[in-house]
Formats: C-alpha cells, sequence, structure tokens
C-alpha cells in the first residue's frame, strides 16, 4: 500500500474504509496500476481526500518570520526550525533542572554518573536541612509545605521505631536474626584504637591526682605502674597496625585484635579490670584506725559524746594527714571520696567501648559498684566516718545536720550506673540501627547496579554503544538537547536478504499462525548476531533488521575506522561469508534450504539517530543505497560488490568475479563484481 501509494496522500484498503465508515471522504486510488502486488491479488484502494486545506509549516515557523533561518536548508536547520524532539531530551534534561543535575528517571534507571560534586552538595544541603542547620532565612515556606515537612520527620521517626521493633530484641538489643547477629559481630570497629588511648587517658590523670592528693607510699606507686606499664603496651600493640615503623609481627597482632570483635572484647574488658584495681588499691595502704573511738578512749567519754571540740582539743586537722595523734603505722587518708571520683572514671572508660555491648556494660558496672560499696561499708568504713568527722569539725558545725559519705556514696554509684547504662543502650541502638541501613544501603546499591548494568545492556542493544555513551556521558543541558550525528568518510556497508523466506514464512495453526517460522528467522538474526561478537569483527556495528535483510557497517567511529590499512572492509567482507556459513549450518540442522543473497558497498555516509519515543540508530547517504541495490538485484548464495570494494580488496588477495553491467535504479547501469573467496581463516565458520 504504501510503494503503491501517491505522494502527499492517504492510501487505504478496502478493509480499512470499512472501519472508517463514512467518516472520511474518499476516491479511487488506482494502486493496481502502480504496484504489481496489489494487481496480482486484485485489490481495492482508495485515497482519502483531504476536506481542509494544508498549513504552509514555512511560512508558520518562527525562525521564519523573523528570517533567522534563511539559507540553511540542511535537516538539521529544518529539525530546529519545527521544534522536534530530540532523542532522550525529557530523560537527560528535565525542564527547570540545573545543567549538572541528574534526571530522576535517569537515577531511578542506574544510568548517568553526573557531576560528583554537586550530587556531593545536594546531599549536603539535603543533610543540613533535615538536621535543621540549613539557611532558611531566604526560604518562606507556605502552610502546606511546613505540613509535608512534619509528616515526612514524623515517618521518619516512624520508620525507626518500626525498624527497631522488627529486627532488634527489646532488653537485650540483640538481633532478633541470629545470622545478622553474627554479622554484626564480626563487623570491624576502627575506634576501638581511640577507645584505648582515651582509657590509658584515664589511667594516666587518675594516677598523677591520687599521687598528687593521697599520702605517697610504696603500694601506691607499685598500684600505679603495673596498670600503666601493662595498658601502655596494650596500647602500643593496638596501634601497631596505623604505625609504619613497628615491627610486622606487632602489626599483625594489631590486625588480629581489631577484625576479631570477641578478641578486641575480651582486652577491653581485661583493661578494665587493670584500671578498676589500681582506682582503689592504694586504699588498703593507709591507716583504718576509727577516730571518734580513738579520742572517746584518749578523753574518758562514751563514743557518741565525742564532738568537735574534743577533735580540735586533739590536735587532728583535715588535711594534716601526717599528725601522729590516733594513727597506727600506716599513713592516715583524710580524702577517701577521691577513692570513689577515680571509680567513677573507670565506669565512665567502660562506657567508651562500644562494642562490649549494653548488658555487658550493666553487669560490669554492677560488678564494680558492688565491690567498692561493699569494701567501703565494712572494711574501710572508718575511711568515710572519719572524713564526715573531720569535714564536721573543718565548718564549725556543733550537731551532725548532714547525710554520711557512706550513704550518699551508693546512691550515686547507682545514679551513676543507670545514667551510662542509658547512654550505652541508646548509642548500641543506633550503632545497630546504622548497621542495619548499612545492609539495606548495601543491598540497595548492588540492586542499583545490577539494574544499571541491565538498563545498560539493554540500551546498547537499542542503539550502539558509542551511541549510548554520548547520551549518558554529557550531563551538560545544552550538548544533551544536540541532535547526534556524524559525517563518516569512508565506511563499509553490507545488506544480507535470505531470498526465500516469503516462501517459508505461512500462517498455519501447525506453525502457530506463523509463530514458528518468526521463532526460526530469531534464532538465524541470533546467530548472524554472536558472530559480530568475536573480537574479529570488533569494527562491524548492526544497524537494525529489515524483516529477514540483515543490514550491517564497519568503520562507524574512530576506533573501528582503519584509514591506512581498510581492515574494517575486509572484516565485513569476511562477516559476510561467515553469515553463509552459518546459514547454511542452520540448514543442515533444520531441514531447510534457506539461501542468501548480500550486497556490499563502501563510500561517506551519514550516521545518527533519530525519533524522540523510540530513538534508532541509522546511517544514510549514496553509499547506503547502492549497498542496497547490491542486494536487490543480486543472486541467491553470492556476495555481489562494487568497483570501490574491488579496488581496496583485491590487492590484499580477496578473490573476485566480474558480472558484468547491471541496471540499478537510481544508477543506471553499473559494473558489479561476485566476491568469491577470502584469504583470512576467520572468515570460515570454526
Amino acid at each position: 500500500m504504501e510503494a503503491g501509494g501517491v505522494s502527499g496522500r492517504v492510501h487505504i484498503t478496502t478493509e480499512t474504509l470499512n472501519f472508517l465508515g463514512k467518516d472520511y471522504e474518499i476516491e479511487p486510488g488506482n494502486g493496481k496500476e502502480r504496484n504489481n502486488y496489489l494487481r496480482d491479488h486484485q485489490i481495492e484502494t482508495y485515497l482519502i481526500v483531504d476536506k481542509q486545506p494544508r498549513k504552509n509549516m514555512q511560512n508558520s515557523s518562527p525562525r521564519a518570520a523573523n528570517g533567522s533561518s534563511r539559507g540553511r536548508s540542511s535537516s538539521v536547520a529544518q529539525m530546529e526550525s519545527w521544534g522536534a524532539e530530540k532523542p532522550f531530551s525529557k530523560i537527560l534534561a528535565q525542564a527547570g533542572q540545573k545543567p549538572t543535575s541528574i534526571s530522576k528517571d535517569m537515577r531511578m534507571m542506574g544510568l548517568g554518573d553526573g557531576d560528583e560534586e554537586a550530587m556531593q552538595m545536594q546531599k549536603q544541603s539535603k543533610l543540613e536541612n533535615k538536621l535543621g542547620l540549613g539557611d532558611k532565612s531566604h526560604q518562606k515556606m507556605e502552610p502546606e509545605d511546613e505540613v509535608n515537612e512534619f509528616l515526612s520527620r514524623a515517618i521518619d521517626a516512624r520508620s525507626i521505631d518500626r525498624l527497631r521493633s522488627e529486627h532488634v530484641k527489646r532488653v537485650l538489643l540483640t538481633f532478633k536474626d541470629s545470622k545478622l547477629e553474627e554479622k554484626y559481630s564480626k563487623v570491624r570497629d576502627h575506634m576501638f584504637s581511640t577507645y584505648m588511648v582515651c582509657v590509658f587517658l584515664i589511667l594516666f590523670l587518675m594516677s598523677l591526682t591520687q599521687l598528687s592528693i593521697f599520702p605517697p607510699s610504696v603500694v601506691m606507686v607499685a598500684a600505679y605502674m603495673v596498670p600503666v606499664l601493662l595498658v601502655g603496651f596494650t596500647l602500643y600493640i593496638v596501634l601497631a597496625e596505623k604505625c609504619t615503623c613497628s615491627p610486622i609481627g606487632c602489626s599483625a597482632i594489631s590486625h588480629t585484635i581489631i577484625l576479631s570483635r570477641s578478641l578486641s572484647s575480651i582486652i577491653a574488658v581485661c583493661t578494665l579490670v587493670l584500671l578498676y584495681v589500681a582506682s582503689f588499691s592504694c586504699m588498703f595502704a593507709y591507716d583504718t584506725t576509727n577516730l571518734a573511738e580513738c579520742i572517746a578512749d584518749e578523753n574518758g567519754v562514751p563514743e557518741s559524746e565525742v564532738n568537735i571540740s574534743l577533735v580540735e582539743e586533739s590536735g587532728v586537722r583535715l588535711g594534716h594527714e601526717y599528725i601522729d595523734v590516733c594513727r597506727g603505722a600506716l599513713p592516715s587518708c583524710h580524702f577517701p571520696q577521691y577513692f570513689t571520683f577515680s571509680l567513677m572514671l573507670v565506669m565512665l572508660g567502660c562506657g567508651v567501648f562500644q562494642q562490649l555491648g549494653a548488658m555487658t556494660k550493666l553487669v560490669l558496672l554492677f560488678l564494680m559498684g558492688g565491690i567498692y560499696t561493699a569494701i567501703i561499708e565494712s572494711i574501710e568504713v572508718n575511711l568515710f566516718d572519719n572524713h564526715d568527722l573531720l569535714q564536721q569539725t573543718h565548718v564549725g558545725m556543733e550537731s551532725p545536720e548532714y547525710i554520711a559519705i557512706k550513704i550518699t556514696t551508693p546512691i550515686v554509684i547507682i545514679v551513676y550506673i543507670l545514667a551510662l547504662w542509658t547512654q550505652g543502650r541508646t548509642v548500641e541502638s543506633t550503632s545497630r540501627l546504622d548497621f542495619l541501613w548499612k545492609l539495606q544501603a548495601t543491598d540497595e546499591k548492588e540492586e542499583m547496579e545490577t539494574l544499571k548494568t541491565h538498563n545498560k545492556r539493554l540500551l546498547n542493544n537499542i542503539l550502539p554503544s558509542f551511541v549510548a555513551e554520548h547520551f549518558l556521558k554529557n550531563q551538560d543541558k545544552t550538548k544533551d538537547m544536540e541532535l547526534y550525528h556524524r559525517a563518516n568518510d569512508f565506511v563499509a556497508v553490507m545488506f544480507a536478504s535470505i531470498t526465500n523466506f516469503r516462501d517459508f514464512y505461512v500462517e498455519l495453526d501447525a506453525n502457530n499462525e506463523g509463530v514458528e517460522c518468526l521463532r526460526l528467522l530469531n534464532e538465524i538474526i541470533h546467530d548472524f548476531d554472536d558472530i559480530l561478537g568475536e573480537e574479529y569483527f570488533k569494527q562491524i556495528e548492526k544497524i537494525k533488521t529489515i524483516g529477514s535483510t540483515y543490514m550491517a557497517a564497519s568503520g562507524l567511529t574512530d576506533e573501528t575506522f582503519d584509514q591506512e590499512n581498510n581492515t574494517h572492509i575486509e572484516a565485513l567482507a569476511d562477516f559476510a561469508f561467515r553469515m553463509m556459513e552459518q546459514l547454511q549450518h542452520v540448514n543442515e540442522h533444520s531441514f531447510n534450504s534457506f539461501k542468501m543473497k548480500i550486497g556490499l558497498n563502501v563510500g561517506p555516509v551519514v550516521s545518527g539517530v533519530i525519533g524522540a519515543r523510540k530513538p534508532q540508530y541509522d546511517i544514510w547517504g549514496n553509499t547506503v543505497n547502492v549497498s542496497s541495490r547490491m542486494d536487490s538485484t543480486g543472486i541467491p548464495e553470492r556476495i555481489q560488490v562494487t568497483q570501490e570494494m574491488v579496488n581496496i580488496l583485491q590487492p590484499k588477495g580477496y578473490v573476485f568475479e566480474q558480472r558484468g553491467l547491471v541496471k540499478v535504479k537510481g544508477k543506471g547501469e553499473m559494473l558489479t563484481y561476485f566476491l568469491d573467496s577470502s584469504p583470512n581463516p576467520n572468515a570460515r565458520r570454526k
């Protein structure tokens, strides 16, 4: 119908007219006079009468009105004047988008790398907005936007609670899924060396504090020298991985410790035990004589009648720890509350280690607090009672209107333990949620990479890879909107047709209304595509298939065009032989007798992408037309070529047979040749 139609008119059949009814005015089409197929099958045709006059597109063009496109007769200029859509224009450049931004569709498909700096700025801006740190001086939000932002934050909070309730146990804060817990236990804690540095600083400062406040003794020096040396050596081993000057053995041990969560937890617990022992061990080196009982014995009064006057008369003063009154062989200690402060520092060090877990920390803290409380309430209780009496005397308080330090200390310790445990639960919960988010992000990234690979493969099946890269890499808006085109000076073009496929194709119930015929054609085309996948034929690009005709070309890019040796032309000629052999192989296995004729030509072409909805890569030019004529005027089982192909390939060992003058539509008579054989082994099927 198209071939037998009339330019500028719509050519329809009787069946189409029956569907249209009387909506259109028609006139006889006389298609049988212009097309043999219509004449042989006695098909009546009609032409639709156009009732409305057509507009002059040239005069209505805005460019024509101002004369800006005068003198431009190229197809590109005409497309610009029409305002035609460009391929991928809606995907690559959304209306109102910044040039450096990537469209949402491209990100969903996993395509486009974009400008990294612009993406980072966008992420930073979103983060600042979520944290409330963004500059809102110039952003006056509408009430609807404020409601949307509030709902967005509420949804985020609900999603966190839902994620925590689905995966994390409420009390133990461990994952409900044992596999998740195992993965979490194997996560490397990159901050472990920092924790060890903090703990070492706590130990060092705690030792300096006690040495400056308490009377020095051999026990005190030993109690701090041993932990400082042991913790310092452990810190050196842990930091050996980051120190280039450390021995290889130490670096290996450090790497093993940091990678193993269980091993690092054991070292953390041992370090905390050393700090705990050092925090109050020198308490046992001081005199524990009951000051009130001693003064009562010296003055011959009951212990309950000892007051600040008797204490002052005895000569004992707060801070004067070397007075021999009521003191045994050991020195006195008037400030035992600093042992409690040291213990609190050790507990703070326990809260530093994130990998221990909230329940482990709670057990350690209660053990530390419980043992210390038991000691100060039994063995060392006189130290704290003496401090209360001396403090009362120092401030001149006649009656003891205060709570004894031995009572307030356990209360402070319990409150401190609960505060640290609450903080530890928050940190661990956040850490586990971060772990879940990282897992989800990793899964989503893998899915995105898979989707990106799939979409790139799909895009490369639609367009050549170099054309796809052109649209994906150029993120500048002005470049994206340009029509892709390229002038190629010396391209080899091939048309290959299966001559008797029309006779093979019939629509019967036995072959599923022709589906099985198309299935076999698809297998043949697939075999041809597989041949193009070989390294030797990488210079060839498949253009398209038209029915049972296969179209390909070589030398379309700078990488595939060989100006000196013309290897791209050799590759296309050898590909023609391989197609012949492959079709013969299909005939042998499918019991068919398909025959193929092939036409080759070489010369300049113009390549580009046409279509905005379903873009298609194609080539145009006289070279393409002549190559098509070499195929249509060819003979089955032969490869017909032009004189230009002979001039290039014959010196390289290719054998030709002169066919003679052939009448070619639009060209008159042309001298053509048959390509008989190739000297390259790649032209034969492996």
